[in-house]
């Protein structure tokens, strides 16, 4: 008997709303998208960076990550710890920042794309995740 792959989504927003909001949105988008393609979905939201960091499945395969995290902690303060973690997780930064040269630091430090918070963020949200099944399971 051989097991389905599984595709591991982590959300990291400190606004409760916005967290549940982005974390349910994707995590029907992706069982949807595993009845077609025959993986296992696994979620895991947090609202604080250190809880993230502390409980974040190493084999995370993307990561939602809210650039203003509180605390005067930013999406690229989690990215360089998350990387050591889990190298190989995709990091999606989401904000609302609107400042491009902010939005350019992340990427340039190992974020793969960078979403702004508007009213298209969680349709755009299952568009990047739809592209990583397609390249992860679809190939």
């Amino acid at each position: 008997m051989t097991t389905s792959p599984t595709l591991r989504i982590a959300v990291l927003d400190d606004s409760q709303f916005y967290n549940a909001l982005l974390t349910e949105q994707l995590h029907e988008y992706a069982t949807a998208l595993s009845l077609e393609s025959g993986f296992n979905v696994e979620m895991q939201a947090f609202l604080d960076a250190h809880d993230f960091l502390d409980h974040l499945d190493p084999n995370t395969d993307v990561a939602f990550i809210d650039f203003y995290l509180g605390e005067g902690t930013t999406a690229s303060d989690v990215l360089h710890k998350l990387k050591r973690v889990s190298p190989d997780c995709e990091v999606i930064i989401i904000s609302k920042l609107r400042n491009l040269s902010s939005a350019i630091k992340p990427l340039a430090e190992g974020a793969t794309q960078f979403i702004f918070k508007d009213n298209g963020a969680l349709v755009q949200s299952c568009l990047v995740l739809k592209d990583l099944v397609n390249r992860r399971f679809n190939a």
